[in-house]
Formats: C-alpha cells, sequence, structure tokens
C-alpha cells in the first residue's frame, strides 16, 4: 500500500501535467482564433474561383490542354497536411489513414508532405516523400504555398506527375472535422457552351491554374491548422477533466492514510500510557 509521501508526490506530479496541458489549451485555442480568422478570408475567394472554374475548362479547345488530360498511366502526387505536433487527438491519425487509403489504390505514389508529424511517420514506414514542409508565421506560410504550387506545377507540366490529389481536414465550424482527398489536378472538364478564349485555352489557363493550385492548397492548409488546434483543445480540456478526477480520487487516498495514520499514532500513544499505568501498578 501506497505511503503519504508517495501520493502527494503522485498528486504534484499531477497538478504539474494538469498546469501544463491547461497552457497547451490556451494557446491552441489563441491559435484556433488566429486561424479562423485567415480561413474567413481565405473560403471566399477559393469559392469565387471555383465557381468560375468550369468556364475557363469548357469547350473543344480548352479539353486539349493539359491541365484537363487523363493519363492512363497515373504518377500521383499527394499533399498531405498533418501537423508539426502530436497530442491533438485522432487528427494525424486520421489524416495518414486517409493517405494510406489513397497509396493502396495507386501503384506510383509521390508523397508532399506538410507537417513535422507525417513527414516522420512515412519516412518510419518507407513512402515516397519527395519532399517535406512545416507550418510557420503566416508571412512563412504563404511563401511556402507559393513554393508548394511551383513545385508541383512543374512536375505537373514535365510529365513527372499525372494526377495532384490533397489530403486535409476540413473544418466545419468546429462542431466535426472530415478528413478529405480531393484531386485538383487535372480539372474537371466544363460544359461546352462556346466561350472563346484569347489568346488561346491552353495560355489563360496557364495564367489561372497557378492561382487556383495555390489558394486551393492554402485553404487546405489553413483549414486542417483550424482542426488541429481544435482537436487539440479537445484533448488537452479531457486530458484536464482526467487530471483533476484522478486529483480527486488520490486526496480522498491521502485524506484516508493520514487519518489512518493519526489513529495509529493515537492507538500507540494510547497503549504505551497504559502500559506506563500498569508499571506504576
Amino acid at each position: 500500500m501506497a505511503n503519504k509521501k508517495e501520493v502527494k508526490s503522485h498528486i504534484e506530479s499531477i497538478s504539474e501535467i494538469e498546469t501544463l496541458t491547461s497552457a497547451m489549451y490556451m494557446i491552441a485555442s489563441t491559435k484556433l482564433r488566429r486561424a479562423k480568422t485567415n480561413l474567413k478570408y481565405a473560403r471566399p475567394c477559393f469559392a469565387a474561383l471555383k465557381e468560375v472554374m468550369p468556364a475557363f475548362t469548357s469547350g473543344k479547345e480548352a479539353a486539349k490542354s493539359r491541365y484537363l488530360h487523363e493519363a492512363a498511366d497515373k504518377k500521383v502526387g499527394v499533399v498531405v497536411i498533418t501537423a508539426d505536433k502530436g497530442l491533438a487527438g485522432a487528427y494525424n491519425y486520421n489524416v495518414i489513414r486517409k493517405t494510406n487509403a489513397l497509396r493502396s489504390e495507386f501503384k506510383d505514389v509521390r508523397l508532399f508532405v506538410v507537417g513535422e508529424y507525417g513527414r516522420q511517420y512515412f519516412t518510419k514506414h518507407d513512402a515516397v516523400v519527395e519532399k517535406d514542409f512545416s507550418f510557420g508565421t503566416e508571412g512563412y506560410l504563404l511563401r511556402t504555398d507559393r513554393s508548394m504550387t511551383e513545385i508541383l506545377l512543374k512536375k505537373f507540366d514535365d510529365g513527372e506527375l499525372t494526377d495532384i490529389y490533397v489530403v486535409y481536414t476540413d473544418f466545419s465550424g468546429g462542431m466535426s472535422a472530415e478528413v478529405k482527398a480531393e484531386r485538383i489536378l487535372p480539372l474537371e472538364k466544363g460544359e461546352e457552351d462556346g466561350i472563346e478564349f484569347f489568346p488561346s485555352a491552353e495560355e489563360v489557363l496557364r495564367k489561372v491554374v497557378p492561382e487556383y493550385v495555390a489558394l486551393f492548397l492554402y485553404g487546405a492548409i489553413v483549414d486542417s491548422y483550424c482542426c488541429e488546434q481544435n482537436a487539440r483543445m479537445t484533448a488537452m480540456d479531457a486530458a484536464n477533466r482526467n487530471a483533476e478526477k484522478l486529483i480527486d480520487e488520490l486526496s480522498v487516498k491521502y485524506d484516508h492514510i493520514r487519518q489512518n495514520s493519526i489513529t495509529q499514532e493515537i492507538i500507540e500513544v494510547s497503549a504505551d500510557v497504559n502500559r506506563q499505568r500498569q508499571k506504576g501498578e
């Protein structure tokens, strides 16, 4: 049976952990508020661009573009968005599971991993990690987004990739989070409506597609970042509740041990007094 000192030490250790998890909860809460602001401005821009994309991919001329070409021999590039750290519940696990399902669907899959957690996981599991990126400040994120777009489009234009997917977590106001795997290239062909392009459909798409891909990636990263912080808040809140419950249980145990110790001391003192009285008689 644990003694009073051991129980007290256990309570102090759990209290220190609770202090840490409470701080992590507050940090995640602050980061989530900032990320929501970025997402608020990113979503309308992407929604507007996505709405007009069918107009750019319609007509016979646009159908000849390499950005609409469906290749028989698939060389798939997958942008995987995970967190830089763990302690976010099942957030990273769900993204990795969706990515592995995509890897099993195609023979030739190359990964472009955003987040240190995903990089470590896929490196250990012998996946082909073509390039890895990490989260940073907003300015750094925008530069990284542009860099990712340039790398992906160059490989697509050079024929090293025939399809590009993005695996990310969709943030729906914090009520639910769904991991999605969406293809961003090649584009879906729009309905033919006789639209004429100048100077050509290929030239127009060459200007539009980089913006579309960059905005899609930026939105997916910010979306995922919101989900990550929300998941971390949930995980830290659960840890705090468990810590409080355990501290309450240990406190009761500590009081019992203390009471038993006091009772034992009283019994020993009474027994000693009785012995002294018997000697005096």
